[in-house]
C-alpha cells in the first residue's frame, strides 16, 4: 500500500554534526549513549545528504542543552565553535560573494538547502539598513530560541569574516527571553540584543554590507550558484517521506493550531488522509493520538510552569483539559508528583 506523501520540515545533519561536536568536546558528557537514545547514529551525522524532522533535531537541542547544565547561551557557543566548511557550498558561496549584502541575498534564496519547510527568511533593503528576518514556519518549540541564537551568531561571523572593515549591527532583536548572563550574547553579536522583541531581526547599515568582501570571486560565485541551486532542487524532488517516525513527527506539527490543540479529525484533514488512516498509521508507529498528545501536552506544562507565572486554571486551559482536576491528574500521572511541588522543581532548576 502506498501512503499519502508527507511534508515535514527537515534539517541537514550538518547541523547536528555541529551540536554532537560541541558535545564531544564537553568533558563530563557521554555523547554516544545520548545518541543512542535518540536514535541517531554517527554514520547519519557524517552523511551530509542526511536529514533530521525537525521534530528529532528538538530533541538533540533540549538534550544538548540539560548536557551542558542548561546553558542558555548554547546557540552562541555552538557558533563560536564553527570551522571553515561546516556548510558546505552555501557557506562558500557566502564567502565568495561580492560583498555582505549579495552574501545575505544568496544566503536567503538558498537556505532552504539547510532547513526546509522549517523557517522563513526575509531581506529588505531600507535607506540606510538591510533588514534581516527569521521566523519559524509552524508549532513553536522552547529550544527555537536556540536556534535563533545559533543562525543569528554564524551569519555575523561569516560577515565580519569576510570583509577587512570593523563593523557590527546596529540593532538585533529577539523573541526569547533575556537570558540571565547576557555577556555571551555582547562579545559575540558585537552588540546586547533587545530581547523578547515581538520578531528575530538584524539591521545592518547598507554602507557596511557594501564593502567589498576579502575572498570575492564573481567567476567562483556563479559555479558555486549552479552547484547549490542544483541541491535545492534535487532536495525538493525528494521531500516525500513513508517511515513510521514521519508520521509521529507529521501529526506533532500540526497538533496545535492558534495555540490550540486539534481533535484529530481536524490533523488528518491537514494531512490528507481519513481519521481512520490516521489512527492506524499511529498504531503502526507503536503510538495513539492520545499519547502524541500526552506527549506535547506535558512538555508544554512543564514550560508554562517553568517559564511562566500563569496559574494553573490558567495552564490547564490553554493545555486543553476539562477541567483543572483533569490536570491534576495528569501531572500526578506524568511525574507522580504534584503540580506545585513539580513546579518547584522546575524552579529549582533553573535557580541553579
Amino acid at each position: 500500500m502506498v501512503w499519502p506523501s508527507l511534508r515535514i520540515p527537515r534539517i541537514s545533519s550538518r547541523m547536528a554534526r555541529l551540536i554532537v561536536r560541541a558535545l564531544d568536546d564537553e568533558p563530563g558528557i557521554d555523547t554516544d549513549k545520548l545518541l543512542s537514545d535518540l536514535r541517531i547514529s554517527r554514520p547519519m551525522l557524517e552523511d551530509v545528504d542526511h536529514t533530521f524532522t525537525v521534530i528529532k533535531m528538538n530533541a538533540l537541542w533540549k538534550a544538548a542543552y540539560a548536557a551542558r547544565k542548561n546553558d542558555e547561551a548554547i546557540g552562541i557557543h555552538i557558533a563560536a565553535g564553527m570551522v571553515r566548511g561546516d556548510f558546505g557550498a552555501l557557506e562558500y558561496l557566502f564567502r565568495h560573494s561580492a560583498d555582505g549584502l549579495t552574501a545575505l541575498q544568496h544566503f536567503v534564496r538558498f537556505q532552504s538547502v539547510f532547513q526546509r519547510q522549517a523557517a522563513s527568511w526575509t531581506i529588505e533593503e531600507e535607506s540606510t539598513d538591510v533588514l534581516l528576518s527569521f521566523r519559524f514556519l509552524g508549532v513553536s518549540f522552547p529550544v527555537h530560541r536556540f536556534v535563533v541564537d545559533f543562525v543569528f551568531c554564524a551569519l555575523i561571523r561569516y560577515l565580519q569574516e569576510s570583509t577587512t572593515s570593523s563593523w557590527s549591527p546596529s540593532v538585533i532583536e529577539l523573541q526569547r527571553d533575556a537570558p540571565r548572563d547576557t555577556a555571551p550574547y555582547k562579545n559575540s553579536l558585537g552588540i546586547l540584543p533587545r530581547f523578547g522583541a515581538p520578531q528575530n531581526i538584524i539591521r545592518i547599515p547598507v554602507a557596511d554590507l557594501k564593502h567589498e568582501f576579502s575572498s570575492s570571486d564573481s567567476a567562483l560565485s556563479d559555479i558555486l550558484q549552479h552547484s547549490v541551486a542544483a541541491r535545492v532542487a534535487s532536495a525538493s524532488a525528494s521531500e516525500g517521506l513513508t517511515p513510521t517516525q514521519d508520521i509521529v513527527d507529521a501529526v506533532s506539527l500540526n497538533l496545535v493550531k492558534d495555540g490550540f490543540i486539534q481533535p484529530i479529525a481536524s490533523v488528518a484533514a491537514q494531512l490528507g488522509m481519513s481519521e481512520r488512516t490516521l489512527r492506524r498509521r499511529l498504531s503502526e508507529a507503536g503510538t495513539s493520538y492520545q499519547a502524541v498528545q500526552d506527549n506535547y501536552r506535558f512538555e508544554q506544562a512543564a514550560v508554562y510552569l517553568k517559564e511562566t507565572k500563569l496559574e494553573i486554571k490558567e495552564i490547564a486551559f490553554l493545555l486543553n483539559f476539562s477541567d483543572v482536576s483533569a490536570f491534576y491528574r495528569a501531572i500526578r500521572r506524568w511525574t507522580g508528583k504534584r503540580v506545585q511541588q513539580y513546579r518547584v522543581e522546575l524552579l529549582s532548576e533553573v535557580n541553579a
